[in-house]
């Protein structure tokens, strides 16, 4: 009977983990709870004249792996190098943040380094002309700007038509995580 779940879990887990653009953990987080169904129908299989204390003993041993868990590992984003985009973020706190990308569904991994911004902008690469109209750009010296790395044109070559747009002279290049798809970090200051 379980050989019918088995083998397409693990086809499906080998054929995720090999045609994933990216070797991160996301990938593979779906077929998760599926092992874990597996793993409790195997042990209550195995302990069916045992149910009250293999119960008894699963939820310790879950609470206390848990806990471990929790309290021996930092925090991890889902992307490497994300906590360096929330230093960023601290430390320009009192600046707007303008964020360059072509569709507006990926600011949902971006939104705990939004919410620390004075204020946050998502604009698609079609529509960087669209800042010369706001005013807010002529009363700051300085905002930060977020090009995502995965776009059709080149970070710096989207900065600059971004400075055009809103009159900045001067940038500074704060950080890109090498190697990932995430975005390139600057600084647009006069």
């Amino acid at each position: 009977m379980y050989i019918i779940l088995v083998v397409p879990i693990i086809f499906d887990f080998t054929m995720v983990v090999q045609m994933s653009p990216y070797k991160s953990v996301r990938y593979v987080m779906n077929i998760l709870p599926i092992i874990a169904l597996i793993f409790l129908i195997l042990v209550d299989d195995l302990f069916k004249n045992h149910k009250k204390s293999c119960a008894i003993i699963l939820t310790i041993f879950s609470v206390v792996f848990s806990t471990y868990g929790i309290l021996t590992n930092p925090v991890k984003y889902l992307y490497k190098g994300y906590d360096k985009y929330l230093q960023i973020a601290d430390k320009y706190k009192d600046n707007r943040f303008v964020l360059i990308c072509s569709s507006k569904f990926t600011h949902l991994q971006d939104l705990p380094e939004f919410i620390k911004y004075k204020e946050s902008m998502i604009v698609d690469t079609y529509n960087i002309e669209y800042l010369s109209n706001f005013k807010e750009f002529e009363e700051d010296d300085e905002i930060i700007l977020g090009i995502k790395n995965w776009l059709d044109e080149s970070p710096e070559k989207l900065m600059k038509k971004v400075m055009e747009a809103t009159g900045y002279t001067n940038y500074e290049f704060l950080y890109d995580a090498v190697n990932s798809s995430r975005e390139t970090v600057y600084r647009l200051y006069r």
